[in-house]
Formats: structure tokens, C-alpha cells, sequence
């Protein structure tokens, strides 16, 4: 059976990496694997939104592999679900799978192809939908994975949880932030975790090893209210104000975004970005009233060598006596897992990597993510997305991604996890946070 497994895992990485003859998208679209994943990018798992569809549809793909699911609510409306995969010896270290279950919001309006939560496959045989390039791949390419490993029968040392979590576009405070603090996680006796990193526009991958301080900004600009009707002086009203922030802002994102031309990490500049501001009622627009105040929201990712106390600096030269700017939550950089030879899952990632001729650095998340919340309980944590030679529109309208590239990350996983639950016991450290270190200020 493991000859035949060796078999099927080898023809799988043929057809993916070697094979000049590409096949047609007629013989992709009825793949159990394609259907799959089609059906839970149809699944709205918009932030905030009931995740009872989501969590159902884990649970059949569950009882699909006849492995445990259990659905931990530490707070309610926040379900973390649970998959098991055993290994031969559960009395060693496991391997953890995570993946968000909700995405952001995403709307039809915005002027997509399709509908965000179709699941449509358009003419370049590409899956259209929110998650396609993020989250729901790295998810469905897990599950894909360890039910191949599993019908080929390959054989696992250690326990592998695949955790699907509620609340990564919040910061996970309620879902995994919550989950890790409790003896069931306890129990699952992790040594090493993956979560969705990001991919990439060539034929290497990132495997994200830290992360960024991340900052939510609130700015609120006050001026005089008054009649629309008249024409008064811009700089006596909110918009005034807000404009000369906003000038300093673009100045200060022009800066950073010239260090990102020639930089091949995301910790060397500062990413700032404008993400939204304080609506009106749509149905009741003030069309007759100058606004006394207007609030709109900046989303900061601190390169590495700017500390907190450098960027408020920065902040206070922005601000007036009529913009008022407030911090509303301030996440710092969490422990860095050692990518070298002195860190065994960093050695078997690699030697997978090499024996698959797929270039691989270690390189620095562009955010915060579920990693954070993981190394900070002491597990060290690999970002990775295998995703390659595609155009980077997480989060973007047309999200999409082709069906090779997914099955290419299927054939990638199996490889990366099997090595990953085989490291040999006696060459792991009984603490895992031995392969963790603090950051510091470069």
C-alpha cells in the first residue's frame, strides 16, 4: 500500500509541476475537490455573519473522512471547529492546520464579474470568490490533503487538528484568541502550527515566520457647521482640517511606498492605508448641512525599525486643535519562530520545499494574523500559502484563483504535511517554545 501511495503522490506532482501538456478546464470542473471548494466559497462567511452553514459543511466533510469533529463556543456565535487525524503515537507532539472561516465583506455592487459567493468558474478556468486566494483555499487544500494521505494510507507519527476558526478580520479575540486558553487545547498537545500566509506572483513561496505591530487609528476632524447653501472658508469647516491630515498622511504613505519598490520584505516599510470613515444614512443624506465633525479610519503595519514611540511622533505632527486622533487598539509583533537549521520543522519544511525544486525564504507577515495568537501560547507557527505564479487579489474585488494553482497546493500540502507529522521525536525539543525567540527593534 505505501508503494502505491508513493505511486499516486508522485503522478499527482507530475501532472502538477512537470507536465508540459496543460489539460483543458472541461476535465477540472467535476473534480470532487473543485465541487468542494466551489460549495464553500458559496458559503457567505462575511465577518460578523452566522456561521451555522459553514460549520455544518465541516462537519459532513468530517463525517466524509470518518475522522472527530468537535465545535468548541467559547463565546457565543464564535464556533471554532475541530478535525482530528490520528497519528500512530498521540502521546507525541501534534501538528495544527489553522484556517479562518469567515472573510471580508464583499459585494456585487463593487463591480465583481460574479457574485462574490457563486463560486463561478469564469473562461480563464479560474474560481471566482471571496476566499479563493486566502483563508478558504488554504482550508480546502488542508482538508484535500489529509484525505489523500488518508485513502493512500500513508502513515502519520502524530496527530494532525485541522482548526477552523470564526473571527480573523476582528483579530480572533473571540474565537481562537479564547480557544487557546482552555485545557482542551491543552490536551491537543500542539508542537507545531501552520496558518494561511500569502501568495505569490512567481514560482516561489514565502513561509512567513513574524509578524508586524499593527495599528487602528481613529481621526476625527471638527469645524464649524453651516448652511450647504453657502460658500464658507474650507478651512473653517471639518473638511479642512481632515484634508491637512490627510495631506500629511499621503506624504508620510508616498515615503513608505518608495521603500516598498525596492524591498523584498514587508518588514522594511511601514504600510498605512485609509480603510473607511464614519458613514451618513444613505436613505437620509444632510444635503442642506456643512458637517461639524468627520471621523475616518487608517490602518497602520510599523516596519520593524520604527517602534511605537517613533510613530507617535509622527501621529502628534498630524494632529491640530481641531483633529484629534485616537488609537483604538494597538497589537504588537509576537514571538518569532526560528527558521534555521537549529529548528527541526523549519529543516523538515525545507527539505520538502528543496526535494519539490520550489524556492522558499523566510520572510515577515504583512499584518498580524491568527500566528500571533499562536506564538503567543508558546507553539511556534509557519505562515504558508502554496500559491504561486498568481497575481496577489486577497481581499480584492475579483478575487479569484486558477483550478491548477489550487490542485497544485493540494499535491504541495500532502508532501508538507506528511514530512511535518513524520520529524522523528528524538529530534524535537520536549518545549516547544524552544523555537521561538522575542523581536526586536532593527
Amino acid at each position: 500500500m505505501r508503494h502505491l501511495r508513493q505511486i499516486l503522490l508522485g503522478l499527482c506532482l507530475v501532472n502538477v509541476f512537470v507536465s508540459s501538456e496543460p489539460r483543458k478546464c472541461e476535465e477540472y470542473i467535476c473534480l470532487p475537490e473543485v465541487l468542494r471548494f466551489q460549495e464553500y466559497i458559496g458559503i457567505n462567511t462575511v465577518s460578523g455573519q452566522d456561521l451555522s452553514a459553514a460549520v455544518d459543511f465541516w462537519k459532513r466533510l468530517g463525517d466524509a473522512q470518518n475522522v472527530e469533529v468537535t465545535v468548541f463556543e467559547g463565546v457565543r456565535g464564535f464556533p471554532v471547529v475541530i478535525m482530528k487525524w490520528p497519528g500512530e503515537n498521540s502521546s507525541l507532539p501534534s501538528v495544527l492546520l489553522n484556517a479562518p472561516m469567515d472573510v471580508t465583506d464583499a459585494y456585487y455592487g463593487e463591480r465583481w464579474t460574479y457574485q462574490p459567493f457563486s463560486g463561478k468558474i469564469n473562461d480563464e478556468c479560474e474560481i471566482v470568490g471571496r476566499g479563493t486566494q486566502g483563508v478558504k483555499a488554504a482550508a480546502m487544500q488542508y482538508y484535500e490533503a489529509l484525505s489523500n494521505l488518508k485513502r493512500c494510507d500513508v502513515t502519520l507519527l502524530r496527530d494532525v487538528y485541522l482548526v477552523l476558526t470564526p473571527d480573523f478580520i476582528t483579530f480572533s479575540q473571540n474565537g481562537l484568541g479564547v480557544f487557546v486558553q482552555t485545557e482542551e487545547f491543552q490536551n491537543m498537545n500542539v508542537g507545531i502550527a501552520l496558518t494561511v500566509g500569502i501568495g505569490s506572483e512567481g514560482p516561489e513561496l514565502p513561509i512567513l515566520h513574524q509578524d508586524k505591530t499593527q495599528i487602528g487609528l481613529r481621526v476625527d476632524c471638527y469645524g464649524q457647521s453651516a448652511f450647504s447653501a453657502l460658500l464658507i472658508d474650507v478651512n473653517k469647516t471639518a473638511a479642512g482640517p481632515c484634508i491637512a491630515f490627510y495631506n500629511a498622511y499621503v506624504n508620510y504613505r508616498e515615503e513608505q511606498y518608495t521603500k516598498s519598490l525596492e524591498s523584498n520584505d514587508y518588514s522594511e516599510y511601514t504600510a498605512i492605508n485609509y480603510v473607511g470613515h464614519l458613514g451618513v444614512n444613505a436613505d437620509n443624506i444632510p444635503f442642506r448641512k456643512i458637517p461639524a465633525s468627520l471621523t475616518i479610519f487608517i490602518s497602520v503595519n510599523l516596519a520593524h525599525d520604527t517602534s511605537l514611540e517613533q510613530f507617535h511622533e509622527i501621529e502628534n505632527g498630524w494632529k491640530s486643535d481641531a483633529v484629534e486622533i485616537i488609537r483604538l487598539f494597538t497589537y504588537e509583533r509576537s514571538s518569532i519562530t526560528i527558521a534555521n537549521e537549529s529548528n527541526p520543522y523549519w529543516v523538515a519544511l525545507k527539505d520538502t520545499f528543496d526535494e519539490l525544486d520550489i524556492t522558499v525564504t523566510s520572510k515577515t507577515a504583512p499584518s498580524v494574523s491568527d500566528r500571533r495568537i499562536l506564538s503567543s501560547a508558546g507553539i511556534p507557527t509557519f505562515g504558508l500559502l502554496p500559491i504561486r505564479n498568481t497575481p496577489i487579489l486577497v481581499h480584492a474585488v475579483n478575487e479569484r484563483l486558477s483550478i491548477p494553482v489550487f490542485l497544485d497546493g493540494i499535491c504541495i500540502y500532502e508532501k508538507v504535511i506528511e514530512r511535518l507529522a513524520n520529524v522523528p521525536d528524538d529530534k524535537v525539543a520536549d518545549d516547544p517554545k524552544m523555537y521561538l525567540t522575542e523581536p526586536t527593534l532593527i
